[in-house]
């Protein structure tokens, strides 16, 4: 079995059963993980469900598996059984997907279900279809999908239900035996983005001061950039977009910034990299929001929501993560529905 992990080959790795196996591996891999699984010694058992929905219901969502594909035969190996990495992509794209007929319910709420998933998805929707291993659902796609959920059939939808009720027939069950009042609705992103969120913004401290002034000296004494068309820079606010190459690139931009702009400006950045109360208190007089984009989406695009809703600006990398060609990477869907 070839677990894909986004679309293109970093590392081959042979042999997992477990779950936790593979969360080792994923560790260990800032990227994609194409494996070998062999079969489950239990015939009824499939390795979709017994390792790969078990490490998803435990991992973040940048590094849950979205994509599993059945190889009926061995990887192409060298002389000496090593796997011949670089021809994977190529094995793999004449390999179709597993495919398993079953009666589809007649229900309802599995018809509706049904066809708004293979509106948004865009793929063919059977039963047994995993709503994020054969779907291929990110985290934006299962807010969206909750709020479907909630305004279609009346309903209050949790997370937690959904990582219960993983399948396409086992959702629809679901909402047949706790649905409501019928309400035909769009998902309404300006709704849920404008629901007012506990999180206190920093503010522009001693502490943002003193990083400008290390930060132009750097880039006066060690570095030379060039800004051209500051001009276009208002006092509104504004969301600011920058692609990502360096680990520099906020520095860099904050140095384009003129003080009346970047003290209005709030950056976001990942808590893991703010875990000591140094760091912490860097962030509340800097200007820094610390979000977990993996625990909270919904309140992750409600805090940037209130940033612009209190006149302030924001800055984000619609890319997600740096880039490591150089090439520009396809930008998340937050970007847009902020």
């Amino acid at each position: 079995y070839a677990i894909k992990h986004n679309n293109n080959a970093k590392a081959a790795i042979r042999y997992h059963t477990s779950h936790q196996q593979v969360k080792r591996w994923r560790d260990r891999y800032d990227g994609t993980i194409q494996s070998l699984l062999p079969k489950s010694r239990r015939p009824k058992s499939h390795p979709k469900w017994e390792v790969i929905d078990k490490y998803n219901k435990q991992a973040p969502d940048y590094r849950k598996v979205l994509d599993t594909i059945i190889v009926p035969n061995e990887f192409p190996k060298t002389k000496i059984g090593k796997i011949r990495r670089f021809m994977v992509p190529a094995v793999l794209e004449n390999i179709g997907k597993e495919e398993v007929v079953t009666e589809e319910p007649s229900t309802e709420e599995y018809t509706i279900i049904k066809e708004y998933l293979s509106t948004s998805k865009g793929r063919t929707v059977v039963p047994q279809a995993h709503l994020e291993l054969d779907l291929g659902m990110d985290s934006l796609d299962m807010i969206e999908f909750i709020s479907f959920l909630g305004s279609r059939f009346g309903m209050v939808v949790q997370n937690e239900t959904i990582l219960e009720n993983s399948t396409v027939e086992s959702i629809a069950a679901y909402v047949e035996k706790h649905r409501g009042e019928d309400k035909i609705e769009d998902v309404n992103w300006k709704e849920i983005l404008n629901k007012e969120t506990e999180i206190k913004l920093p503010y522009y401290g001693i502490f943002a001061r003193i990083g400008k002034l290390l930060n132009y000296l750097l880039f006066w004494t060690y570095f030379r950039i060039e800004i051209q068309e500051r001009e276009y820079l208002e006092k509104k606010p504004t969301i600011y977009v920058g692609n990502h190459q360096s680990f520099l690139d906020v520095a860099l931009i904050a140095r384009a910034f003129p003080t009346s702009i970047l003290k209005n400006c709030f950056f976001m950045a990942k808590g893991i990299h703010f875990k000591s109360f140094f760091m912490k208190f860097f962030a509340k007089q800097g200007n820094v929001v610390l979000l977990d984009i993996n625990e909270n989406i919904t309140e992750v695009l409600q805090t940037m929501a209130k940033v612009l809703r209190e006149g302030k600006s924001i800055l984000i990398f619609p890319e997600g993560v740096r880039t490591r060609d150089g090439k520009l990477n396809s930008f998340k869907k937050s970007f847009a529905i902020l």
